[in-house]
């Protein structure tokens, strides 16, 4: 009797190993969901200075799918904000080809929603207000809703809300 117990604690442990080493993959077709016009949203974001919370105007300009030189695919996202047109920006969301990794971070998580929104989050290592700091980003991503929210966490402490787009078409 005293093996099989052993033998039972081995392969539990076994399978606890390999759920916690297997990591979350994303699909193209999950963030192919942004490509096209008519999105209109806003930026919400936490001031560095006097850590107040302020709302701006911000709309894709365009959200176009391409693939890289390594087979990953690529969406060119660019930025506008109505208010502050010299904030306008752009960035690119590089899905890499084992699709375990989206900007450069590793997918942490892949959750199909209930209202058939698919939910991303992604971690690395990174810089917040020139400090070390764990940066998770969260991606909403739905055919008319669509969200980017970035949590910072600093050695020690807990995950606070940097910033946070939202978008509806």
């Amino acid at each position: 009797m005293f093996p099989v117990r052993l033998l039972q604690l081995a392969i539990a442990t076994a399978l606890t190993a390999t759920s916690v080493l297997a990591q979350a993959t994303a699909t193209p077709a999950d963030i192919d969901r942004l490509v096209g016009p008519g999105w209109t949203g806003t930026l919400t974001y936490r001031d560095y200075t006097t850590e107040a919370r302020t709302t701006i105007k911000a709309a894709p300009l365009l959200v176009r799918l391409s693939h890289g030189p390594d087979g990953g695919a690529r969406w060119d996202f660019r930025m506008a904000y109505a208010d502050e047109p010299h904030a306008n920006s752009g960035d690119t969301l590089v899905l890499t080809a084992d699709r375990r990794a989206l900007r450069g971070a590793s997918i942490v998580s892949r959750q199909q929603l209930p209202d058939g929104r698919v939910q991303l989050v992604t971690e690395q290592d990174g810089r917040d207000n020139e400090r070390p700091a764990r940066i998770r980003s969260v991606y909403v991503i739905g055919e008319r809703v669509a969200s980017l929210q970035k949590l910072v966490r600093y050695d020690g402490g807990e995950f606070f809300q940097r910033h946070i787009y939202e978008w509806v078409r």
